[in-house]
Formats: structure tokens, C-alpha cells, sequence
């Protein structure tokens, strides 16, 4: 009996002590590990960064030396300092984070529309940058989709910087043709206004915004070009269904864009309209009407140059628009032949990036995404 008690005591024991061990590997805390600062830019003095998660501050690296220690996000350079080599880390006790990429710096002292706020964008929204301002800051809800959005860059001989922070954007989606008219365009999310926007040709006139840098921050953000427009249904007896809009690209009328940022950044044309049934049948003579093609999925973006300078946890992945469906054919009966359905539009398969004309497929991995 007594050695029946002693077993059972041992048992309980074990249990004890292993129940003891399981309960302190769940609350053993994991360690931090702090990303490189991403967005480093400095305009006309001022050094801004973006916000590392963890971070208990930052240190400012001017040439290989430490400059400042801060726990803000931004910071005014002294003039002998700022035309040196400048990086940003952040710090949590004696942990350090990478370096960020080396700061992009923007001198123009004639700017008076420089923004040091961010803007909480609606949805959808329409921004509006003049050709005196040097950055615009936006901040989107992770997770939601900024449908029929639009950023109107006024045409400018200066830089221009766009940070975004969780704005996932789509352009605004082209009007669908009526009866007998074809579906028009879709249009760009960032587009410098009056330049002839047209993106059938792949190539646009130079000279209205020669660099555009993109600072993504944040989690994710997404710049997606409009979709097509559909086209209408042939409008009378005989006629056939009308042709689908091009979808459009996410950028129009940068001469160069630079990308940079720890946040991830998704860049895709807008998917092309289908086309248009088959107009009306007519037993007098037409027994059959063809549906019309669908509009051609857009390219990402349409420049002439284009860098891609992420951070550690950082990802620009393209998202790949699909051409239109065809419209059906329209016929009499099931038992008269002819007619054909309408050409699907060419899907964006190997031109994620155009430069002036050539398809060329920057790195970056493709990803699936909202439409």
C-alpha cells in the first residue's frame, strides 16, 4: 500500500513539474527585432524618416559618425552637415537595428508648398499636388480598398515626393460605352495632369515630372491603375458589340521613379473592359451580330527610368491585369449558324514595368490581389 502511495506521489510530481515548464515556455517573451528605418528623406534641411516598430529611438549617422540621438521622426540638419553620407538606426537598449538606405536629399529653396503633416485620405479621394509643393504624406486604413482615387501632380521642373502609409489605391475606373459606343479608358492612380494622357501608346512626353520618389511606410500599400470601362451592346440591327477600354497604368508622366521604404508595395495596371454583346437580330437579314473584343489589361508603370530601393522586410510585388472578356454574339435562332464571340483583351503577362516603349521586367515578385 505504501509503495502504491509513493508511486502516485512520484507521478503527481512529474505532472507538476512538467505542467511548471510548459507554463514558462508560453510566457517566455520573444525576442524584438527592429527593421531598418525606411522612407529616409531630407528636403530642404529636414530629415524625415519612418516609424520603426519597438524602436525606443534613433540615431542620425552623418559619415560614418553619430550626428544626433533622437526619439522623434524627424530632425533639421545643420548646413555644414548636408551634403554628407546621411543614414538613420534605430535603437531599443543596446539593440540596433540595419542602416537605412542613404538619405535622398531635395534642395529647392524657392519651394513654399512644403507639407510636414499627413493627410488621413477619404475613400474614394482626389489629391491635388502644385508644382511648388516637395512631398505629400497620406495615411490609409490597413485592409481597405481606396477605389476611384486619384493624385493630380500639377506638371513641375522640381522633385516630388509621395509617401504613402497604408493606402492601398485603384484608379478610377473608365466610363462603360452605351449602346453603340466603346468603353473609354481607365485612368492612373498618380498622373501629371495635362500632358495627353494616353495610354495605348506606352510612352508619354518628358519634361513635366522629372523624378518622382515614392516613400512607401507602413505595412502594405498598393498603387493599381484603372480598369476599362465595358463596351456597349451594338445599338442597332446588324451592328456588333463594341470594344472594351484598355485598362490604365498606376503612374503616368514620370520621367524617373525611385521607390524606397521598409513597407511593402503592390504595382499593377488595371484589368481591360470586356466587350459588348451583339446588337439586335433581324429575321429580314441580319441573322447574326459578333460580340465585340475586350479592352487590353494595363502595364504597372510607363516611364523612363525606374529604381527600386527597399529596406530589410521590405517588398515590391507586381500585380499581374487581365485583358477583357469578349463580347458574345447575337444571333437569330439556335439553329442559324455564323457570328463569333468577341476577343478576350492580352493580359499583362511579361510587361509589369514599360520604359520608354520596351518591355523590361524589373525584380520583384508577382502576388495576387484585389481587383
Amino acid at each position: 500500500m505504501k509503495y502504491k502511495i509513493k508511486t502516485f506521489g512520484i507521478i503527481i510530481l512529474i505532472a507538476t513539474i512538467t505542467f511548471g515548464l510548459s507554463a514558462c515556455g508560453k510566457d517566455e517573451e520573444q525576442p524584438i527585432v527592429l527593421l531598418a528605418p525606411g522612407g529616409v528623406i531630407m528636403i530642404n534641411g529636414v530629415l524625415r524618416w519612418g516609424e520603426v516598430k519597438d524602436a525606443e529611438g534613433y540615431n542620425v549617422i552623418i559619415d560614418g559618425r553619430l550626428y544626433r540621438t533622437t526619439t522623434a521622426t524627424e530632425l533639421t540638419i545643420s548646413q555644414e552637415y548636408r551634403s554628407g553620407n546621411i543614414f538613420v538606426e534605430a535603437y531599443a537598449g543596446n539593440l540596433r537595428s540595419p542602416l537605412s538606405h542613404r538619405a535622398i536629399v531635395i534642395n529647392n529653396p524657392e519651394s513654399s508648398g512644403q507639407s510636414d503633416n499627413k493627410k488621413q485620405v477619404n475613400n474614394p479621394f482626389t489629391e491635388y499636388v502644385p508644382a511648388d509643393a516637395n512631398i505629400i504624406s497620406l495615411v490609409g486604413v490597413l485592409g481597405v480598398n481606396y477605389r476611384d482615387s486619384v493624385i493630380n501632380v500639377e506638371p513641375r521642373t522640381t522633385p516630388l515626393v509621395i509617401e504613402l502609409e497604408n493606402v492601398y489605391a485603384h484608379g478610377e475606373v473608365g466610363r462603360g460605352g452605351n449602346n453603340g459606343a466603346d468603353g473609354e479608358l481607365g485612368l492612373p492612380v498618380i498622373r501629371v495632369i495635362n500632358t495627353g494622357f494616353s495610354p495605348d501608346s506606352l510612352s508619354f512626353p518628358g519634361g513635366f515630372l522629372p523624378r518622382l520618389i515614392i516613400s512607401s511606410i507602413g505595412t502594405r500599400n498598393g498603387l493599381i491603375g484603372g480598369a476599362g470601362g465595358n463596351g456597349g451592346r451594338g445599338r442597332s440591327t446588324g451592328d456588333r458589340g463594341r470594344v472594351g477600354g484598355n485598362g490604365a497604368p498606376a503612374i503616368w508622366g514620370a520621367d524617373s521613379i525611385e521607390i524606397i521604404g521598409s513597407g511593402k508595395l503592390v504595382l499593377g495596371g488595371g484589368d481591360g473592359g470586356n466587350g459588348g454583346n451583339g446588337g439586335p437580330t433581324s429575321a429580314l437579314g441580319y441573322t447574326y451580330t459578333n460580340g465585340g473584343n475586350g479592352g487590353n489589361g494595363g502595364v504597372a508603370v510607363i516611364t523612363n527610368e525606374f529604381t527600386v530601393t527597399m529596406n530589410s522586410g521590405g517588398v515590391t510585388a507586381y500585380r499581374l491585369s487581365v485583358g477583357g472578356e469578349g463580347g458574345q454574339r447575337n444571333r437569330l435562332n439556335s439553329t442559324i449558324g455564323g457570328g463569333r464571340d468577341g476577343n478576350p483583351g492580352e493580359d499583362d503577362t511579361r510587361r509589369y514595368i514599360n520604359y520608354a516603349g520596351n518591355e523590361i521586367s524589373p525584380r520583384g515578385s508577382v502576388t495576387s490581389e484585389p481587383r
